[in-house]
């Protein structure tokens, strides 16, 4: 897991990047599970070389990042 902190200029709130580990994630899920975690539109997802790139108000632990790739995991149906 890749964590970084970036701040905000304009409204001075601070975002926490991630990056999760696990490919074949459902896009549909791993929203879900972030809108359960923090919110409806409070963070920024972006896919890049077949990783989720999540940018979040809060830097989550390895406990809830393992839970929320657990929760959107999907590899060909299973």
């Amino acid at each position: 897991m890749s964590t970084s902190k970036e701040s905000l200029a304009s409204t001075g709130s601070q975002l926490y990047q991630h990056v999760l580990r696990r490919r074949y994630t459902n896009p549909a899920l791993l929203k879900q599970a972030l809108d359960e975690l923090c919110g409806q539109e409070e963070y920024t997802l972006m896919e890049l070389r077949g990783r989720w790139i999540l940018k979040l108000p809060k830097q989550l632990t390895e406990a809830e990042l393992e839970g929320l790739e657990v929760k959107a995991f999907h590899h060909y149906g299973i």
